[in-house]
């Protein structure tokens, strides 16, 4: 298995913000919402689906949700030195695969027999933590990676209050994510697909440090299995760690590059997560090319920095991360070894950490950033009307539901455009947008 990030196939990605109206596809005004003094909701059109939506839950579409009533029976059911196994998400080929294909040989096996001492963090969370594996999820793997540098929210998504060996050790492990609006929870065992005695899918850096295998775990749970996971959006992944909000741009549609440059340094001093991918087939994401890059690649945008170089003057940098986290490195001009570098004072390099970059993760030009990576994806926890990177007080937030219903409203991902706008969408209309906007 590759890495995996989609992207349409013939077209360019498309850069509004996520559930924004494609354009050219306009719903006819009587379906608008129109905003005035308070929101209102748009007049049905038979296309809503068999049921109303409750406002508390959602009754469908909870694959791999698990109620917190369930979690608490697991545990107090469970006999002494019982560890829990998951029939919904067994230890078999159906978990990984949902399709023909097969993997030999795969032992499953919990944390307490891969470690003498397992422990879901070791140190706190870190970007340096996440190291892909034979799994085409680097859309979400780069991602987890952004979200790990703020340590509260990573926590939120895998509480650290979960053993996985000795006193109050169960086997289940339970995780939080953005689902259809709201925090879900996903249960699962820790028992997790290893070949040869490694782990087959993602892991960290430290092998007695589990937080990134079992969270992927989960997230294949929610998917329906670990093959459902290879190829997909990084924005998407943004959103269900962080319940933030997300936008995509398309580098070769920014006519204003600088612009561009300047709001991804303001989120990323301001703490927005940033992640960027590359063009490429991601089926063919298994080696780098001339530039030690990999196509079809979805990589961490870890700093954004500003540098003033001896000879050159003012240089704009991308700190970006592999989630390979190996040599697959940028060799081109910033690269570790570049000769540049003598022309910065040893404080700027010192501010910007290059002493403790470790394999897989490297410094570049945003002008090559710009020429080698084909869209950029950025998540703040909360709206960015004017786009300088920094999150805007919120007046007024009006929450409108709808459901993906078969042959009507189910266009499946942005991989299909045409299909696609068929999902369902909402299209706003600001009648008083005011002086800052």
């Amino acid at each position: 298995m590759g890495c995996g990030v989609s992207q349409p196939e013939g077209g360019s990605i498309d850069h509004t913000p996520r559930h924004h109206q494609p354009k050219g596809r306009a719903p006819p005004a009587e379906e608008r919402v129109q905003v005035t003094d308070a929101a209102t909701d748009r007049p049905k059109t038979g296309e809503e689906g068999a049921f109303e939506l409750p406002e508390s839950e959602f009754e469908d579409g909870r694959l791999g949700v698990t109620e917190a009533e369930a979690v608490e029976n697991i545990k107090n059911n469970l006999a002494v030195e019982e560890y829990f196994c998951d029939e919904d998400f067994p230890a078999d080929n159906s978990s990984i695969f949902f399709s023909s294909r097969e993997e030999h040989n795969v032992v499953w096996k919990r944390p307490m027999e891969l470690h003498d001492n397992p422990q879901l963090f070791v140190d706190g969370a870190s970007r340096r933590d996440v190291v892909q594996g034979a799994l085409g999820d680097c859309w979400f793997l780069s991602s987890c990676a952004a979200v790990a540098r703020k340590t509260k929210l990573i926590e939120r998504v895998m509480p650290p209050d979960q053993s996985l060996q000795g006193e109050g050790y169960t086997g289940l492990i339970v995780c939080r994510f953005w689902r259809f609006g709201e925090w879900v929870l996903v249960g699962v065992d820790d028992r997790l697909p290893t070949k040869d005695g490694d782990l087959l899918f993602a892991r960290s850096t430290d092998p007695s440090e589990f937080w990134v295998a079992l969270l992927e775990k989960a997230y294949a749970k929610l998917h329906g299995s670990y093959e459902a996971m290879e190829g997909g959006q990084s924005m998407d992944a943004l959103v269900d760690l962080t319940g933030g909000l997300a936008e995509r741009f398309d580098l070769e549609e920014v006519t204003d590059k600088m612009r561009l440059y300047r709001l991804l340094l303001k989120a990323s001093r301001d703490g927005a997560f940033i992640t960027a991918s590359r063009k490429g087939d991601w089926r063919m994401a298994y080696k780098t090319d001339e530039n030690g890059l990999v196509e079809g690649h979805a990589y961490t945008v870890s700093g954004v920095a500003r540098i003033i170089h001896d000879d050159l003057g003012t240089i704009d940098l991308m700190r970006v991360r592999n989630p390979w986290a190996n040599e697959a490195e940028w060799t081109g001009d910033w690269g570790d070894s570049d000769d540049k570098w003598n022309g910065v004072s040893e404080e700027q390099r010192r501010k910007l950490g290059n002493a403790s970059l470790q394999d897989g993760e490297f410094w570049m030009s945003y002008e090559d950033f710009c020429d080698q990576f084909e869209e950029v994806s950025v998540c703040t926890m909360g709206p960015d009307f004017d786009h300088d990177g920094k999150v805007d007080r919120v007046g007024q937030v009006k929450a409108i539901r709808g459901e993906w219903q078969e042959g009507v409203s189910a266009g499946g991902s942005r991989n299909n455009f045409e299909s696609f706008a068929t999902n369902p969408q909402f299209l706003l209309t600001l009648h008083d947008p005011g002086e800052d906007r």
